[in-house]
């Protein structure tokens, strides 16, 4: 608290014993220590009194700050919120009508080149069908060669048999 050292102590009770004597030192000693006492206790009650104050203080500022930050989140959601919407209603009305259009547009082109691909799928399965039978006919012709030729040889086999 004060900046005295050992020696200005030994200084300072020297003084006190020659002014008062060596009778009242001890009396003048008690209420100099009462004193200190009576002081120490109100700077503490001042500190424990500040130290209250403060945190009331504090707490009312953190308070304070929660609620702005609160007003503050509060006004910049509701601020994104209007942006979004304002983008969704841009989008609905001008892009998604093109958009829409390139939809019917692509579709249409899509429609185009499914019903071409049917047709030549129809025509590739009647130049199938086409072969099938020409095969077939062939097939046919080749059994009913085959038959008269077998009955042929039986017929020689018979002559051959008989003579």
């Amino acid at each position: 608290m004060f900046d005295i050292g050992v020696q200005e102590l030994v200084v300072i009770f020297v003084v006190i014993l020659i002014v008062f004597g060596p009778k009242r030192a001890p009396e003048l000693g008690k209420a100099v220590a009462k004193g200190l006492n009576e002081m120490k206790r109100a700077l503490q009650g001042v500190k424990e009194q500040v130290e209250a104050e403060f945190k009331e203080a504090s707490s009312s500022i953190k308070e304070t700050v929660k609620v702005g930050e609160k007003g503050a989140i509060g006004k910049e959601f509701t601020d994104f919120k209007k942006s979004i919407q304002d983008i969704q209603r841009q989008v609905k009305s001008g892009v998604m009508v093109d958009i829409h259009k390139e939809v019917e547009k692509k579709e249409g082109e899509l429609e185009e080149e499914l019903e071409e691909e049917l047709e030549e799928e129809e025509e590739s399965e009647e130049e199938g069908e086409e072969q099938v039978s020409e095969e077939k006919a062939e097939v046919e012709k080749k059994k009913k060669e085959g038959a008269g030729e077998v009955s042929e040889g039986k017929n020689k086999s018979d002559i051959k048999a008989e003579g």
